[in-house]
């Protein structure tokens, strides 16, 4: 089963709103030199951190089959099997608390405990009830 995870549109419209901000410099450039470095700046840094926003943000779910929950974010995969499952609970973030930890890209996270040491945080799917049902259904959690 594939579960949409809750998005937090807020904090990513202003990760872009940043990345767009270095183009805007271009123009108030005087010389062609300033123009130069503005632009290899942007084209070297800035636009593929806009693409790798754009793709995390487009493409960030989680999917649940018959061996494994695979967290998709972005360009990352993390699998974890079902069958190393151990808990798994609900958080909600503060945003003066909050660490990038992917794949949690909302303040809202399901933090699961797999294998002997493994923690992974992924963001709470829009279906969060569900979601929990079928994790238990599938994995030794009571």
């Amino acid at each position: 089963m594939r579960f949409e995870i809750q998005k937090n549109h807020w904090a990513f419209l202003s990760l872009i709103a940043c990345t767009l901000i270095a183009p805007m410099f271009f123009f108030f450039a005087e010389t062609f030199t300033d123009k130069m470095v503005l632009a290899v700046v942007f084209l070297g840094l800035d636009l593929p951190f806009f693409i790798l926003f754009v793709w995390v943000y487009a493409r960030t779910y989680l999917l649940i089959n018959n061996q494994n929950l695979t967290a998709y974010f972005g360009p990352f995969v993390y699998r974890v099997p079902l069958a190393d499952i151990r808990s798994l609970e609900v958080v909600r973030k503060k945003w003066w608390k909050t660490n990038i930890q992917p794949p949690a890209i909302s303040f809202r996270q399901i933090h699961l405990t797999y294998g002997r040491y493994g923690v992974i945080k992924v963001s709470a799917p829009k279906d969060e009830e569900a979601f929990i049902q079928e994790l238990k259904r599938r994995t030794p959690l009571s």
